[in-house]
């Protein structure tokens, strides 16, 4: 039951019935408004210690807590909150004299101001010069293209203004989404480590930069293990090779020890990429047939499609993986009714044949196709 911070007038109201109590009368509106003032000015303190222990009371839960407190919920457990990484790379320049070029020499990129920093002293040689970079500032926005310039804060003599990038060897990545992190901590506490079982892979797999979800399955050999992965920053959540094979490191070994103290010796992994599956919705006889309507349709039938994942028995909490017409059609009558609306009927298909109710395979997911009204 969640707690009830009262109204100063209630806690006024309290301390005036304390009083009548204490004083064994009834205080009078005027002849002993001191009494009221008094109470007035106490219950102003007193709200305050009433929302500083409701505040402090949620810090205790994962679901509530503010960043500071949910990283110490994740810490008790062993999460731990993905930090930002520093993009780096290497680039060329020219140049027309000897020498070294030191450490720490400073390039910045004149469309962010994100600064960076040679990280080893590279030898000048009239011609093109080779030299590696690091960003001083963590995240995405330090993140550079191959060709992209940066211009040099003080070129020594004889070195071109500027460097052009040549080589990506790490990306950076934001600090991890706070919302993502809170569900990883509520999945600690809900699925105990049991030394290599499926919750196991499951939150190991979602320790690795940018995975948002990961379904464990047992494959058909006895040491098999199918592990089907979701990112937050490909089109359709679709990752790519490097991070699966960033998300097979972070299941094999332990980031914060390098130790290989996670999976089973003897388990064979697979990390593989999710798909995603687009579903069409016709809507027919929508009337009156307008843009609004339409478009919050399609965003309710978005946002229920893309909440549906795979039930993995022992590991999900709920069951949330089939398509049916039926819900379809719930979400646009509904959608239809509070704008006044009316629908005959809906219609889905998959890949062009209709359904009625579709069970989500192992690792894959589904997305809003086209919605078209008749």
């Amino acid at each position: 039951m969640a707690l009830t911070t009262p109204t100063i007038k209630e806690i006024q109201s309290n301390i005036i019935n304390d009083l009548e109590i204490k004083l064994g009368q009834t205080i009078p509106f005027l002849s002993k408004l001191v009494f009221r003032i008094l109470a007035y000015a106490l219950a102003g303190v007193w709200i305050i210690l009433y929302k500083y222990g409701v505040d402090q009371f949620n810090q205790r839960f994962a679901q509530l807590a503010l960043d500071f407190y949910l990283v110490l919920l994740g810490e008790i457990i062993g999460v731990v909150r993905q930090p930002a990484t520093t993009w780096k790379g290497e680039a060329e320049f020219t140049s027309t004299t000897t020498g070294t070029l030191q450490p720490n020499t400073q390039l910045v990129n004149n469309n962010t101001g994100v600064v960076y920093l040679v990280t080893e002293a590279a030898t000048l040689i009239s011609g093109t010069v080779t030299i590696k970079l690091v960003s001083t500032t963590g995240g995405e926005i330090g993140n550079l293209d191959v060709a992209d310039v940066l211009t040099f804060v003080s070129p020594p003599p004889g070195v071109a203004d500027t460097a052009e990038i040549s080589l990506i060897t790490i990306v950076g990545e934001d600090l991890e989404d706070l919302e993502v992190y809170r569900q990883r901590v509520i999945d600690g506490y809900q699925k105990k480590p049991q030394g290599g079982a499926l919750a196991d892979y499951e939150l190991w797999a979602e320790e690795a930069p940018n995975v948002i979800n990961a379904y464990p399955y047992a494959g058909s050999d006895p040491a098999e293990i199918d592990v089907y992965i979701e990112v937050d920053n490909q089109t359709d959540g679709i990752p790519t090779a490097a991070q699966r094979t960033a998300t097979l490191a972070y299941i094999n070994f332990d980031p914060i020890t390098g130790k290989a103290t996670r999976r089973p010796v003897r388990a064979i992994v697979s990390v593989l990429p999710i798909s995603r599956s687009a579903y069409d919705v016709e809507v027919i006889g929508l009337t009156p047939d307008t843009a609004d309507i339409r478009s919050a349709i399609e965003t309710g039938l978005s946002a229920i499609f893309l909440s549906k994942e795979n039930y993995i028995q022992g590991l999900s909490i709920s069951r949330n993986d089939t398509i049916s017409r039926s819900e379809a059609q719930s979400i646009v009558q509904s959608v239809a009714q509070q704008n006044e609306a009316t629908v005959s009927n809906v219609i889905v298909r998959k890949s062009g044949t209709i359904i009625d109710l579709d069970v989500l395979d192992p690792g894959e997911k589904s997305k809003k196709g086209n919605v078209t009204y008749v």
